[in-house]
This record gives structure tokens, sequence and C-alpha cells, in this order.
């Protein structure tokens, strides 16, 4: 499949899409980098089969709350210390939705801050991240 056929099949699935947070959710194309769009694409996919999931409300249990910058600097560390995450890993066994989505944002700030760099084999396979080289001084 083409990229860009690709590009707009995620954007026509995920068009006007609302997760469990009530917060619209559009796709935008930031980067032109193949993988990290497919690898994104994938990650965002998992996020929403979390939104998905049967829920089980046998108790009133108060929401769950996840800093962004919080998450950012765990997964910064867990990457600095290991080299190499799987997203899947970050997420855990039985991750909410809205902890998907605060780790799924962290994850975009450490690529746009040129942190860490995502790797995938196939479309929806799993992902891996990497701790990007700080580049040497010329």
């Amino acid at each position: 499949m083409r990229q860009d056929q690709s590009l707009e099949s995620i954007r026509t699935a995920s068009a006007g899409v609302t997760c469990g947070l009530g917060v619209r959710v559009d796709f935008v194309d930031t980067t032109d980098h193949e993988a990290v769009t497919d690898a994104l694409a994938a990650a965002w996919s998992r996020v929403l089969s979390i939104a998905a999931r049967p829920r089980h409300e046998e108790a009133e249990v108060p929401p769950e709350r996840y800093s962004v910058e919080q998450r950012t600097a765990e997964i910064e560390e867990v990457v600095r210390r290991e080299g190499r995450v799987a997203f899947g890993t970050l997420l855990g066994e039985a991750p909410t939705l809205s902890f998907a989505v605060v780790t799924f944002i962290a994850l975009l700030d450490l690529y746009r801050r040129l942190v860490i760099d995502l790797e995938q084999d196939e479309l929806f396979g799993d992902i891996r991240i990497t701790r990007k080289e700080p580049a040497a001084n010329a």
C-alpha cells in the first residue's frame, strides 16, 4: 500500500473520533517519515482498542489523573536506562484509556524534541522506542 493511501485510510478511520475522555481526535500528518507515521498510526490504533474494551463498573472510582510532563519524564528515564523499550511495555498489561492517551502524547513530545526514535517492522506491529544519540559537535 502506498503511503498516501495508508494516510488517507487513517484519516478516514480517525476523522471526528471522540475518545472516552470526550476529546475529539483528528488525524494530522506532521512528518514526512513514513515509518514514524505508520508507528504513530499503530499506536493510536492501540489506544482506540483500549477505549473499545468493555468496562466493568462495579464500584465508583474517581478518575485517574496523569500528567503528560510526569509521564514524559518517566518514559525518558526508562529509555535512558534501557536504551530501547516497546510501546506495549510502556502501556503495561491493562492500561486505562487516560494512561494510554497520556503515554501516546508523551511519546509524541519526546519524538518532536528529538529525544527518541521510533521503529516498527510492520503496519500495526509493536513500536520500539530507542534513545536518540546526541549529535557529535563538529
